[in-house]
């Protein structure tokens, strides 16, 4: 999904319409839920975010930090370190 937000707030209004819309389609995004055989859930942020980019992001993680011979974290945790 992409979007031009340029802030939380445009992206939390335009994650309310896509909210709104899913709802009317019938699919309960409450939870988990599937569109054409993609898997979507709400990160901890509260942005939808496919199955697909959640394990894109835990390799790159994963890479950088072997490269980089460093331990691994998660990219937040280094960034609240």
């Amino acid at each position: 999904m992409t979007t031009v937000a340029h802030s939380k707030e445009e992206y939390a209004q335009y994650t309310e319409g896509i909210t709104d819309v899913m709802s009317y389609l019938g699919i309960d995004t409450s939870k988990d839920f599937t569109v054409n055989g993609m898997k979507y859930s709400k990160n901890k942020d509260g942005w939808y975010e496919s199955e697909a980019n959640s394990e894109a992001q835990t390799a790159y993680e994963l890479l950088f930090c072997k490269l980089n011979d460093a331990p691994v974290v998660t990219l937040n945790d280094a960034i609240t370190v």
